[in-house]
């Protein structure tokens, strides 16, 4: 019987991974604009509330998976002095998904580059586990 690894080393291996992801991050210049990670963010909330795009907030911090970010993590809002962003993002279109058979919000939101919250909250969804087919 083969041996398994112990429950609190994959624990500590995967906390190692995720210190060494961090500090992979471009450093952020004391001129530029950040915001910190809170826990519950989402990139794509932070992108709206700053008036960024996910597409910059990515470019700006390296970001390659822009589901992964961590509680504590500073990502920058504009490149150096000004404080600028790097444009302006137009303000999002409205895009109707109609719900077809086998869908769920995760599918959805992967879909159109969203997140679960944001489509709960644009369509006043009160249980996310639960979409109907037609909605």
């Amino acid at each position: 019987m083969p041996r398994r690894t112990p429950l609190p080393l994959i624990r500590i291996a995967s906390l190692v991974a995720m210190i060494a992801a961090a500090a992979v991050t471009i450093p952020v210049a004391a001129t530029d604009r950040v915001v910190v990670v809170t826990p519950g963010d989402t990139l794509s909330e932070i992108a709206l509330k700053h008036g960024v795009s996910v597409a910059q907030l990515r470019a700006l911090n390296g970001i390659a998976d822009p589901n992964r970010i961590y509680p504590g993590q500073r990502l920058r809002l504009a490149w150096g002095t000004g404080g600028a962003a790097l444009a302006p993002t137009p303000k999002p279109k409205t895009i109707v998904h109609v719900v077809a058979r086998g869908e769920t919000l995760t599918g959805i939101a992967r879909q159109y580059g969203s997140t679960i919250p944001a489509i709960v909250k644009a369509n006043a969804i009160r249980n996310p586990s639960l979409v109907r087919v037609g909605q």
